[in-house]
């Protein structure tokens, strides 16, 4: 080690002095290695002390250079130390400023969920209301299409949201029709309840038929042979 502090105490160049702390120090390692010397178990490479901190009055490479270690680095970390907070003061929560981003989402939440259930709640109502029934009404087939009275035997109803407002949609069909539609409700919102929903013809005949039982065949019999 002596020759180590020859080359710090010299007047080298800066690079050539880290050229040969550098080769000592693998040149330490390699020893220890191989004689299994140093701290540790036997065999096993270890940093030499004198690259990291003072031992025996020898100043330490850090300092030699020029740096100065705010600590050891072969000292154990305190496991309790906080982490320093980035940009001194502004990591400070400041006691006059009020973030209102979370109260907010939690309030959208719950808005959410209101909606949805006073949403569940209108329909069920509605549906009570003029479900298999059929009824009169205002309406158009779709958003922003022409609207006229339509006479619909209503199947079901639903409550969607069409350009910042709310729409009531019934799902039915037409007196004399197969196919089922959406008939989105126009003001002034007035169903007139006729009655009943009517069940068409070839409806009403496909839940008429049931099933007839077979018949089993009947075996002709021959007079001559009768008895025999």
């Amino acid at each position: 080690m002596n020759k180590t502090k020859e080359i710090i105490k010299s007047d080298g160049s800066l690079k050539q002095k880290i050229k040969e702390l550098i080769k000592q120090v693998i040149d330490e390692i390699t020893t220890s290695s191989a004689a299994g010397s140093g701290e540790g178990s036997a065999g096993v490479p270890r940093v030499p002390t004198w690259v990291s901190k003072n031992k025996k009055g020898r100043p330490d490479v850090a300092t030699v250079l020029g740096y100065t270690l705010a600590k050891p680095v072969n000292e154990a970390a305190d496991p309790n130390a906080q982490p320093p907070q980035q940009g001194g003061e502004q990591g400070q929560q400041d006691p006059n400023l009020y973030d209102a981003k979370l109260d907010l989402s939690d309030f959208e939440s719950k808005v959410s969920q209101s909606t949805l259930q006073n949403k569940s709640s209108f329909q069920n109502k509605i549906m009570s209301k003029i479900g298999n029934k059929q009824v009169q009404l205002r309406a158009s087939k779709g958003y922003g299409q022409p609207e006229k009275d339509y006479l619909v035997n209503v199947s079901g109803i639903s409550i969607d949201f069409y350009y910042e407002k709310y729409v009531i949609i019934v799902k039915g069909r037409e007196q004399g029709k197969q196919k089922e539609s959406e008939y989105f409700v126009k003001a002034p919102y007035q169903i007139k309840i006729l009655g009943n929903a009517v069940v068409t013809p070839s409806v009403k005949k496909k839940q008429q038929q049931a099933p007839t039982a077979p018949v089993a065949p009947v075996v002709p019999t021959n007079a001559a042979t009768k008895g025999v």
